[in-house]
This record gives structure tokens, sequence and C-alpha cells, in this order.
């Protein structure tokens, strides 16, 4: 279909800023690498006749430019960035593969390791890291900002993102912008409630901690529980 044709909502790039970039069709990715198509020929069309021509998105990037550049609508500069955009995704996965997965080994660690990022923050925020049962890092991500209670903390996103990367253990952390590290009577009850979802979703709270200006506080104290695994 033309682009013209398409509601502006659903062309490639308000798409992206909108749903985004993960909710494009591989179409809708080339095309934004395109930016412009020709005459009477869309820009979405010319990422569709790519992929046609080449047989998919892997074929597609691993054409040699001139190659592409025989293409009606493929400048030299429009098949460098195919090719660019190919050799990125390259070297991050093979970055990925080589790289050594971060262990989690104490409360003070977490503190360490995060407290200059949380120092930074004028807003209080909720932070949680993901681990398998090595304790090594899978994923970690602010999930929350604001004034946090229960009415903002919501623990089925916790949760679907620990399913999500097979995640079987959790580590949440927040800050006191005040400097304050001592936590209040609806920091003990969100902690609780993650505890209790925790059992039924067979993933386990190690620690919520809250971050002061130069100090931290374990909610559930569990360092003896880090130094347990960590001798095993």
């Amino acid at each position: 279909m033309p682009l013209k044709n398409i509601p502006i909502s659903e062309r490639p790039r308000e798409k992206a800023m909108q749903k985004g970039v993960s909710s494009l069709s591989d179409a809708e990715l080339v095309a934004l690498l395109l930016r412009s198509g020709i005459k009477n020929c869309s820009v979405l069309e010319l990422a569709n006749q790519l992929l046609v021509e080449f047989g998919g998105l892997s074929n597609l990037f691993n054409t040699d430019i001139q190659l592409l550049m025989k293409v009606k609508g493929i400048s030299k500069v429009k098949a460098l960035d195919l090719k660019v955009c190919y050799e990125l995704a390259t070297r991050l996965n093979k970055d990925n593969k080589n790289s050594k997965k971060r262990v989690i080994q104490s409360t003070k660690q977490v503190f360490q390791q995060y407290r200059l990022f949380a120092r930074q923050s004028s807003q209080e925020f909720f932070y949680v890291i993901y681990l398998d049962t090595k304790l090594q890092v899978l994923q970690e991500e602010k999930l929350f900002v604001g004034g946090l209670d229960r009415s903002v903390i919501d623990l089925k996103v916790i949760f679907k993102k620990a399913i999500l990367c097979n995640a079987c253990k959790i580590i949440c952390f927040h800050n006191h912008p005040s400097g304050d590290s001592k936590p209040s009577k609806e920091d003990y009850a969100v902690t609780q409630s993650i505890v209790e979802l925790g059992k039924v979703c067979k993933v386990t709270l190690l620690d919520h901690i809250i971050f002061g200006s130069d100090n931290y506080y374990s909610i559930l104290g569990n360092q003896k529980y880090f130094d347990d695994i960590d001798n095993k």
C-alpha cells in the first residue's frame, strides 16, 4: 500500500514513536533505515521490494553493497546504511555471547554499584534486578518513578518481566531523595506484597534495599543468604 494511503498513526516513524520500535514489521524497520522512496514508489513499497527480491532480512543485510545499489532507489548512502546496521547487530550479538554475566553477591555490592546512579535522581524510583539460580544478572530495569506506594508499584509488571526473562530471584531497591534510608510503613507493606506474590510465582525476593545519601537499609536483611550461596 502506498504510504500516503496509510493513516498517519500507522506510518513507520509515527508507529515507532507511539508503540515502540519492536511493534514494527520487517518492512517498516527497513523503511525507517531507507528514509525515503522514489517517484511512484513509497519508502515502504521500496522496503517490501527489497525483502522480496533478496529473500528476507538476513539475505538482504548480507548482500554486497554493489548488488544493493543495482536496485532502483538504493543509493550508495542507503546501501551503506543497511550494511552498517547489520555490522552493528553482528558486533552486538558477538559481545553478548562473549560477555560474562555479572553476579550479585551481597546487598552491599548492590549499593556500591548503584549508589551514584541513585544520587543523580531527584525523584523517587523503583528498580528491579532479575537473577538466575546462580545470582547472575539476567536483566535490570527502572520500573516505576514518583511517589512510590502500592498504588504506583504494579506487582504484575515486576513478575511478568521475571517470567519473561526466566528469573527465579529478584532484588528490588529504591531511593529516598531526602537522603534518609529509613523505610516507611509503605516500604514494608510493598515488600511484604512482593514476597507474597513471589511465592505464588515461584520468584524469590532476596532483598528490598532503601538507598539514602551515603548509606542503605536492607529490609529483608538477606546478607547471610548471599553468603551462603557464595560458599556453595
